[in-house]
């Protein structure tokens, strides 16, 4: 079950907002100001569970971080595209160089 969305304001014309979507945390951040025909949007901020999921100390990196086999590459693509990044991205496998 998805939670319902909450707000907070964090002072005049400007508050933050965030559910729980199905990807992950969802947060919008959002600055007003008055204009000649009443507020507008000043500033807006969004930090989309992607963010969360593929940052370098994500859930994915933590995955990756776990993969074993001669397939790495393919099960790190598919970790990826499990994850739905809403975005564009390549997987490249290096591997480690041997240790003397």
């Amino acid at each position: 079950m998805i939670a319902s969305p909450k707000a907070l304001p964090l002072g005049p014309g400007e508050a933050i907002s965030w559910t729980e979507m199905a990807r992950g945390l969802l947060v919008h951040w959002v600055q007003l100001e008055d204009g000649p025909r009443g507020p507008r949007v000043a500033d807006c901020r969004v930090l989309a569970p992607t963010e969360w999921n593929f940052h370098p100390h994500g859930v994915l990196a933590q995955t990756l971080a776990t993969l074993r086999g001669d397939d790495r590459a393919e099960q790190a693509a598919r970790a990826a595209v499990a994850f739905d990044p809403c975005v564009e991205f390549d997987v490249e496998y290096r591997p480690e160089a041997a240790h003397a």
